[in-house]
């Protein structure tokens, strides 16, 4: 597997961490999750962990010994995220929870020189080239106020996420994080700490002293990767 380092911290205010991520190399892919459990109930937290496990079953299932093409990929994410949907509401059903059920949920898959980003809600998906930033999702929030979501896992209607295609090159990283990190940070701000692409722990240092140095409001989770070809 290519180097790739992660961090999940609950933050400077938060009492827990309702974030999760998750690591894996499934079929032709290497494969990052990272869900934003909303509401700060304890049930945010469950439907985060739901989210990453739902959908690294249902990706192995799906992909594990197979080649997919493009169209299939799409089809197979979209049913992906139809699925967690359906486990986390119906968890919030079991618990007897109407609100705060929800996730926010992006997903990368990284295949040699191709990158495929899966997304709903405003967790992020960055890529770095050289001495640029680019972010690689759109955050679905309400206009005018950036702290509510438009958009997320969990709810009683089904939305289809996001599926975006890049091209990548070796050399480059790909960062996947959630807004206690973009929303304390901008684009710059993450970029400069993530200057050290040798010392991908000590990038993801960098980035979390950043964030507690501004108060760290927010669970902060980060996973950050450097592709490069696999010996």
């Amino acid at each position: 597997m290519i180097p790739i380092e992660y961090i999940s911290e609950t933050g400077l205010v938060r009492k827990i961490n309702e974030d999760s991520l998750k690591i894996e190399s499934i079929g032709d892919y290497t494969v990052f999750f990272v869900a934003d459990g909303i509401g700060g109930l304890e049930i945010g937290g469950e439907s985060s962990r739901i989210a990453v496990e739902t959908g690294s079953s249902y990706l192995r299932d799906s992909l594990e010994n197979k080649t997919v093409s493009d169209k299939d990929l799409d089809s197979i994410l979209i049913s992906m995220f139809k699925e967690i949907n359906k486990e986390i509401y119906k968890n919030g059903v079991n618990k007897n929870v109407s609100t705060g059920t929800g996730t926010t949920l992006t997903v990368v898959l990284l295949n040699k020189l191709s990158l495929v980003v899966a997304h709903i809600g405003d967790s992020r998906a960055y890529m770095i080239h050289g001495s640029s930033i680019i972010k690689l999702t759109s955050d679905h929030v309400v206009e005018d106020n950036s702290h509510v979501l438009s958009k997320s896992l969990g709810e009683n209607v089904f939305i289809n996420p996001d599926i975006y295609r890049y091209s990548i090159m070796y050399g480059d990283l790909v960062l996947v994080c959630s807004d206690g990190v973009h929303s304390v940070l901008n684009d710059d701000e993450i970029l400069v700490c993530l200057k050290k692409h040798k010392d991908l722990k000590g990038c993801l240092n960098n980035l979390l002293e950043a964030v507690n140095k501004k108060g760290a409001p927010d669970n902060i989770t980060a996973i950050l990767a450097h592709n490069k070809p696999e010996r």
